[in-house]
């Protein structure tokens, strides 16, 4: 009854003031979540605009990002309440690693203890795919509470695959005291490590670089350097459940490729030994997980949020990694990126929901990885001409929609061999460097269209090679062939390339061009 009373109440007040000229929002009672928290996504909607426009209302995906996020940056579950004494930790120095081929250390430095009622944290093993653990779930073991908690237990069976986590169990529920964290020394157990070659500073597909199918395993066996992993979706057990959830906002073309599965253990183990494999056996050294995966097409699964797409392609990343660097302790690991660099579409245009900006990908896939075992990911990118089928990027007359594809070069909004310092100048960034150092980068797939006549397209190469070339980031540039789009090399395109690197071909392109500087076209 007195509960009765005290809603009336309530109701009657907000009357009184709205008729007033005052305003105040009521939301609903809070709710237990699945994990037996308390929280109420209508109040985090309106209290925070900022997280609603990005995941919009969903109370699951609002909870997850109170989870991985809010508690850490201050933020209230509900009305009410006091801030979170959850998600406090700034993983310092180790994380988790490696201290041999059985053992793991899994440290944290915390800004103050974390409330534990008997006084001890446990330690928890969890998958990729977990963002939470159970108060019914099995600690790897207890330490006893403090700012520097660490421990150091035996790996467990696939424990290079989960993320290790410090935990208060309160008996209903179970807070995490830090972010949890990955392996980030896999290379420890490294079974088939080889010298790492050289890469040259040019390179054609199909030669210096080459793709890998994972779903059917085609492409093994060649001595390419450079691979790209792609998942075309033929073995349901490798795609995301996600893939094929009902898609309200579903691309205009494709889906091509498909987003991997790291869902349960049983798909993260597939996964990994299809990898570990692959690069225990094959040349390649440097090892590209995905095409173009900010854009949804490439990398397919139903749009929820980009938060959430990020992360579970980080998911991916992490056990791709792992698998990989345990194989070959000096093979790189690489995200790829389309030319979409910084278009900022709003959420009533189509192409919101088709990709996600690289600039924007970048920081929230290294916000990411960061927060869960920092390691030296690598960059592969896709700069060709804008629009692909025109290579006559200098003079844009005759080309459809050309003054719009040029302002969006120029503007920064797409990216191509013309404006790469997009990409590198961001990637010097100090929050985007690793140990002070900026992370490996290379341009691949760069096709030149012939379509405006062979020395256009002989022209093009050569400033797409020099971009690279006078760039200090940029290691190589592999060129493809690819005839359907009118981009299969002309002869003198065949001379151009033969020579990239010994300046045969720098006073013809630049007459071409209509230049006498590299810098008058190439930011």
């Amino acid at each position: 009854m007195k509960h009765v009373a005290k809603q009336f109440f309530a109701l009657m007040l907000v009357m009184v003031l709205c008729a007033g000229g005052f305003s105040m929002t009521a939301y609903a009672a809070p709710q237990t979540m699945a994990d037996g928290g308390t929280f109420d996504p209508e109040f985090y909607a309106a209290t925070y605009p900022d997280v609603a426009a990005a995941l919009g209302t969903d109370a699951n995906a609002l909870y997850q990002h109170y989870l991985n996020h809010g508690k850490a940056e201050g933020r209230l579950p509900y009305e009410g309440a006091t801030a979170s004494t959850g998600t406090t930790a700034t993983v310092s120095g180790p994380g988790a690693r490696l201290v041999d081929a059985n053992t793991v250390s899994l440290s944290a430095s915390l800004s103050k203890a974390v409330s534990a009622p008997n006084g001890v944290y446990n330690v928890y093993a969890i998958p990729p795919a977990d963002y939470a653990v159970a108060a019914t779930a099995t600690p790897i073991a207890q330490v006893a509470a403090s700012k520097t908690p660490s421990f150091t237990f035996a790996l467990p069976a696939n424990g290079l695959y989960m993320k290790y986590v410090f935990g208060v169990n309160n008996g209903t529920s179970v807070t995490l005291v830090n972010e949890p964290q990955y392996i980030t020394n896999p290379e420890v157990v490294a079974t088939n490590t080889k010298a790492r070659v050289a890469t040259p500073a040019k390179g054609l597909q199909g030669k210096l670089f080459y793709n890998y199918n994972i779903d059917t395993g085609a492409g093994v066996g060649f001595n390419s350097l450079i691979y790209q992993v792609n998942n075309y979706g033929s073995n349901a057990a490798l795609n995301s459940p996600n893939a094929s959830k009902a898609d309200a906002h579903h691309p205009t073309e494709g889906p091509f490729l498909y987003m991997l599965n790291t869902s349960n253990m049983t798909a993260v183990v597939d996964l990994a030994n299809r990898l570990h494999n692959f690069a225990a056996t094959n040349a390649a050294q440097d090892i590209i997980i995905g095409n173009e995966v900010n854009v949804r097409k490439w990398n397919y699964v139903a749009y929820s949020d980009w938060d959430s797409y990020v992360r579970e392609y980080t998911q991916v990343f992490r056990v791709a990694y792992n698998a990989i660097k345990s194989a070959n302790a000096n093979a790189r690991v690489f995200i790829c990126l389309d030319q979409n660099w910084d278009r900022n579409r709003p959420k009533s245009h189509q192409e919101y929901y088709e990709f996600l900006d690289g600039k924007d990908f970048l920081e929230k896939f290294n916000s990411m990885i960061s927060a869960t075992g920092n390691v030296n990911w690598g960059v592969a990118c896709h700069p060709h001409t804008v629009p692909l089928t025109w290579a006559r990027f200098w003079n844009m007359s005759g080309c459809a929609d050309g003054a719009y594809c040029a302002n969006q070069v120029k503007s920064g909004k797409m990216m191509s061999f013309q404006n790469l310092g997009l990409l590198t100048s961001y990637m010097t960034r100090s929050e985007m460097t690793y140990g002070g150092a900026v992370r490996p980068i290379i341009c691949t797939e760069v096709s030149i269209s012939a379509q405006q006549g062979a020395d256009v397209q002989g022209a093009a190469m050569y400033a797409a090679y020099m971009a690279a070339a006078r760039s200090p980031y940029i290691e190589t540039i592999v060129f493809a062939e690819n005839p359907a789009i009118g981009s299969g090399f002309t002869d003198q395109a065949k001379a151009v390339y033969e020579n990239l690197g010994n300046g045969t071909h720098d006073a013809w392109a630049k007459s071409v061009i209509g230049i006498s500087d590299w810098g008058q076209v190439l930011k």
